[in-house]
């Protein structure tokens, strides 16, 4: 079926009826898309020189929406094999070896098979080999294609110059023209319908993530809501895009797409009188703490950063926490119900089950949200991941608390914890900011500017600023600490130095900070940015002052 209209509501009729024919919400007929199985990885590093023999492997599935990470070990003839569980095939899940992050697309029950070799692409082999080949070509094919309207889309999503539905028609027209690159180069490449389908589902659903991530102007230090959006912009968005389609969960963009609804209902919570009506019920706070909740709430910065918010959570910020995580949950039963049922509806459901009841401290629900759950949930697979995750939870928790038991901790959390403290042993008695990043990553070269000011606040103080690069060569490190004038204590990590750090503190990205207290211990393992101003200093001097 063409897509390629040029009448904008045309083209989002075709799309509609392509959804709408493959979405299902019948309970007992739906063939569930939802299979939980295990994936086998198996590789090999040819020409292995033993500079580094850990790895790591990233993914998430739409369940949870929880970003996972597994340390992978590598024999000394580079081989190395992983197994995780996952309960459907994967929108994004990355092997990284040395510096190398390999895509790959895997779905349960299935093994893959990986040869690496220096200066070439990863090769995937055996019968899922051709898959991934063919549908990781055609991605870095379609970004090197597109990538100037991707930065034109990313400047749009920053500033107020342009309206909603002038956006709106840029992410649908580029959407049109990225789907009749990719059918185009697929043809030309002999590449199945299989990649094809892949690959045009996540761009299908890029307009939709895109047009809830417009909803707000993010600068530097500040988040602005849109004044020009339409009244039912969810609801507008969903009848364009529906949520359930048992296609497209191999999709990120489309997993984005649900869990920025999911954002929208906190937003919503946290703005209603009758959430803080909830907090006032619990007889908890004086009115004048309720009024820095609420500032808090709006966005608003200053008091975000003021001793006396700072205060507040450290004195009631649990019972806070308790309260919205409840209410969030109730927030997300009631907001669902009122949703198309299916299977996108399901994932919406069990991420906010994820997020608000299987955090630390666990909060499982109770037995009337259970109730609610199995009424809401219409795949009967989903329903019962969730269960199986609360029992795991509730499981570790019951044996966490058997502090009688001697145990010994796994050899990677002892390496973690040995590289940790000998980069900060020597600071004790000092408040550590630690900046994750690399030399190629540009966010984290933009916050040089913003950490010389942070530190410059805090000269002559017990405070130590200590940059730790990683995945980076050591010359162009080199060069740019003396070029970019990056003050502090500078470190560059090996690689198996970086992967332990990066599983202790659960680093999914870069820029990352943590802060340290004067005694060695974390105080918080993602820590704001220097460019958040005060933000960041204000933290900094809660942790001088004690």
């Amino acid at each position: 079926m063409k897509l390629y209209m040029k009448s904008t509501n045309s083209l989002l009729s075709l799309i509609l009826l392509a959804f709408l024919s493959s979405c299902s919400t019948n309970k007992a007929k739906e063939d569930s898309p939802i299979s939980p199985g295990v994936v086998t990885i198996r590789g090999i590093i040819e020409e292995y020189d033993q500079s580094y023999s850990t790895g790591q492997i990233y993914y998430f599935d739409g369940l949870s929406r929880l970003n996972r990470s597994e340390l992978i070990s590598i024999d000394s003839g580079g081989a190395f094999i992983t197994m995780i569980r996952i309960a459907h095939q994967t929108p994004t899940l990355y092997l990284r070896l040395g510096n190398r992050a390999i895509p790959l697309t895997v779905s349960p029950g299935q093994e893959y098979n990986i040869s690496i070799k220096k200066e070439e692409d990863a090769t995937f082999l055996g019968k899922n080999g051709e898959l991934n080949n063919h549908k990781n070509k055609l991605e870095r094919a379609i970004f090197d294609a597109f990538k100037g309207e991707y930065r034109i889309r990313s400047q749009y999503n920053d500033r107020d110059s342009i309206s909603y539905s002038e956006y709106y028609d840029f992410c649908i027209g580029l959407s049109k023209r990225k789907l009749s690159f990719a059918e185009e180069y697929c043809r030309e490449n002999k590449f199945s319908q299989k990649v094809y389908q892949l690959v045009k589902q996540n761009i299908l659903y890029e307009p939709a993530w895109a047009m809830l991530n417009y909803r707000w102007i993010i600068g530097n230090r500040t988040m602005i809501e849109r004044k020009d959006l339409p009244e039912d912009f969810v609801g507008t968005l969903i009848k364009d895009f529906p949520i359930n389609n048992p296609d497209a969960i191999s999709s990120r963009s489309y997993h984005d797409y649900l869990t920025n609804i999911l954002d929208i209902m906190r937003e919503e919570l946290i703005s209603s009188e009758a959430f803080m009506e909830s907090l006032r019920s619990s007889e908890s706070f004086t009115e004048e703490e309720l009024s820095l909740w609420k500032a808090v709430y709006s966005l608003d910065g200053k008091t975000y950063g003021s001793k006396e918010y700072k205060q507040l959570v450290q004195d009631k910020g649990e019972i806070e926490q308790k309260v919205f995580r409840k209410e969030s949950l109730k927030k997300v039963l009631t907001y669902s119900a009122k949703l198309p049922e299916g299977i996108g509806r399901d994932f919406i459901i069990s991420q906010g089950v994820s997020r608000y009841c299987f955090d630390t401290p666990l909060m499982p629900p109770l037995e009337s949200d259970w109730e609610e759950l199995s009424s809401l949930i219409s795949n009967e697979i989903v329903y019962a991941e969730l269960t199986r995750m609360n029992n795991l939870l509730i499981a570790e928790q019951d044996d966490t608390d058997q502090t009688n038991i001697n145990r010994i901790e796994p050899l990677e959390n002892v390496k973690a914890d040995e590289v940790f403290n000998k980069l900060i042993g020597k600071y004790t008695g000092k408040v550590v900011y630690i900046d994750f990043w690399a030399t190629w990553c540009g966010p984290c070269r933009d916050e040089i500017a913003f950490s010389r000011v942070l530190q410059k606040q805090f000269k002559d103080l017990d405070v130590v600023f200590l940059n730790l690069c990683c995945r980076s060569p050591r010359k162009t490190w080199e060069k740019l600490i003396q070029s970019e004038q990056i003050t502090g204590e500078n470190y560059l990590l090996g690689i198996d130095e970086n992967n332990f750090l990066t599983e202790k503190f659960n680093i999914q990205g870069i820029p990352h900070y943590v802060l340290v207290d004067r005694n060695g211990e974390v105080a918080n393992s993602n820590a704001y940015r220097p460019s958040s101003d005060h933000l960041i200093s204000s933290e900094i001097q809660v942790l001088l002052d004690n």
